[in-house]
């Protein structure tokens, strides 16, 4: 049997939340948005404004969507929704689709933990673009966030039914470096407000005879989590709900060296 492997994980900040980060990155750029449609949480997203794609819009110079699925591509033109691309990214060909179009950086949120094969879809995604030069930017879920820790106490496993995979540091440069690319830099995000204080702060806010009850109560619930959190935090920055990878492609010749 090999020995394990045991990689000293890097001191870096954590975000709170996935769509600060890439909206910064995205600033000003030609995007290639793989994924865009958010399968499952389409309607609602699109209802509340807080779908992905359409924050990228605000914040890009020219945003192109691509996904697999048609019916949600329908959805979101019928939204109002230009430049969506319905392909399957696991295909060769799919590039095809938007060779006339200029992109800067792709963005990859939580689509490798979907594919069956991620391996195939970095080489093409590395060779397309680094005839571009472009960079990625690849989003993937961990399995160290407290929720899938924490239910593995009543001894289930907390999963999106369609994942294959999770990722650590190491195993997220380990396959993006045997495919192609070049990993910059890993930040890991967090769902969870740590701060202790934000409930306390909320409760000032709220109105109604039962408010003062219903704040103490969410008060008393939370705060133990967060106290928690912010213990781990402290000792890792990767007990975290995911991680958010920046790379650039490398020459066919260069890839798993």
């Amino acid at each position: 049997m090999d020995a394990l492997s045991r990689t000293r994980l890097p001191k870096t900040s954590i975000e709170r939340g996935r769509f600060s980060i890439l909206e910064r990155i995205t600033e000003h750029r030609n995007v290639l948005h793989v994924g865009c449609a958010d399968v499952g949480l389409l309607d609602e997203r699109l209802a509340s404004g807080d779908l992905l794609h359409l924050r990228l819009l605000k914040s890009a110079r020219s945003v192109v969507g691509i996904d697999i699925d048609p019916a949600a591509i329908a959805t979101m033109r019928a939204f109002g929704i230009d430049n969506l691309i319905v392909a399957d990214v696991c295909k060769a060909g799919w590039e095809s689709s938007v060779a006339d179009r200029p992109v800067d950086v792709v963005i990859v949120p939580e689509v490798l933990e979907h594919l069956s094969d991620p391996g195939g879809f970095l080489d093409g995604l590395a060779a397309f673009a680094f005839e571009r030069s472009a960079n990625a930017v690849f989003t993937v879920p961990s399995p160290f966030g407290l929720g899938v820790i924490g239910s593995l106490l009543s001894n289930v496993e907390f999963v999106h039914p369609d994942h294959n995979y999770w990722f650590s540091y190491h195993t997220v440069i380990t396959l993006l470096e045997k495919h192609g690319w070049s990993v910059e830099q890993v930040t890991p995000y967090s769902f969870e407000d740590v701060r202790v204080v934000a409930p306390i702060i909320d409760a000032f806010r709220g109105r109604g005879p039962l408010t003062g009850f219903k704040w103490s109560a969410r008060v008393a619930l939370r705060t133990p989590r967060r106290l928690l959190m912010r213990w781990l935090e402290k000792r890792s920055q990767f007990f975290s709900d995911g991680l958010i990878v920046t790379a650039h492609p490398v020459p066919n010749d260069l890839a798993s060296r």
